[in-house]
């Protein structure tokens, strides 16, 4: 009887061995440029002129925790145990929105949903069409979107393609260079607005 119970108590402990030292998940997020590096390339509007900046919308492929890349193939790889510590779309239209403030100083610069959108003089809605890091050690950010005063505008997007290099590929410095990717989209959005 003891030895059944002893036997019992080993496969229990070797099932559950190998989940003890399992991979914990690291949890990332994507950050603004030191305001020295944007304020050096700072754009002007009018005093107090109000961005709304977002909705950000995202592929379905991208709507998840887990951070995706590229294989060598078009597969996508979607890293268990490197993960977003919030939904990426509200990452993307915060910091964008931090990046526009630092960017475009005189501006107030709010983050959707705005509490009044009739107080908005500028709407900035952004469309992602794709943004992971590729085999080459690059990532790449292809986005669509306007600067309008109307929210039923139907004119053509802006469409901006960048690329930013990921220092070693490891998931540290793809999200350093996811992060400067948006920054550069900024300052697009940034330059259009001021031109």
């Amino acid at each position: 009887m003891r030895s059944k119970a002893a036997i019992t108590t080993a496969i229990f402990i070797l099932i559950l061995a190998p989940g003890c030292g399992s991979k914990k998940a690291k949890y990332y997020m994507l950050d603004t440029p030191p305001d020295s590096a944007a304020t050096a390339r700072a754009f002007h509007v009018r005093d107090g002129m109000v961005l709304g900046v977002g909705p950000v919308r995202l592929p379905d492929y991208l709507i998840r925790y887990e951070i995706v890349t590229r294989t060598e193939s078009s597969e996508m790889k979607m890293a268990e145990f490197h993960r977003w510590a919030e939904p990426l779309d509200e990452t993307m239209v915060r910091v964008l929105a931090e990046n526009l403030a630092l960017l475009i100083p005189g501006a107030d610069v709010r983050a959707y949903p705005w509490i009044r959108a009739g107080e908005v003089d500028l709407r900035i809605p952004v469309e992602i069409r794709s943004f992971e890091y590729y085999p080459d050690g690059k990532v790449r950010l292809v986005a669509l979107w306007k600067a309008s005063a109307r929210a039923d505008d139907d004119s053509r997007p802006h469409r901006t393609e960048v690329s930013a290099d990921a220092a070693t590929g490891d998931y540290e410095s793809i999200v350093t260079a996811m992060s400067e990717a948006l920054a550069m989209l900024g300052e697009e959005i940034a330059r259009s607005i001021t031109d």
